[in-house]
């Protein structure tokens, strides 16, 4: 018996990080169009790490699908996902915490 539903959950995880990046490239789009330029040029960093976000996160979903279809039971290792997008929070949080104590 398998453990893994193995097309439900690698989807909704997608769509997760989807989400994820829809809403990140957002705020970093709304941070490039309100910040002042120097500051602003942070959420256009936040725009190219929402780029790459969505190709990891499409990439990393394949490869898990692709996994789960051979062996129901596969443990697929982690990649850059998670310290991506908590790097790019941080440095959209730093880049609000100057525009606010400027």
């Amino acid at each position: 018996m398998s453990v893994v539903d193995p097309g439900l959950q690698p989807e909704r995880t997608g769509l997760a990080w989807r989400r994820t990046t829809v809403s990140l490239a957002v705020v970093s789009l709304a941070g490039t169009r309100l910040l002042p330029d120097p500051v602003g040029l942070v959420g256009l960093a936040g725009l190219v790490a929402a780029i790459a976000l969505l190709v990891l996160g499409e990439r990393r979903y394949r490869r898990v699908r692709r996994a789960l279809a051979r062996d129901p039971d596969a443990a697929v290792a982690g990649g850059l996902l998670v310290p991506l997008t908590a790097a790019t929070t941080l440095l959209l949080g730093a880049g609000a915490a100057v525009y606010v104590l400027a």
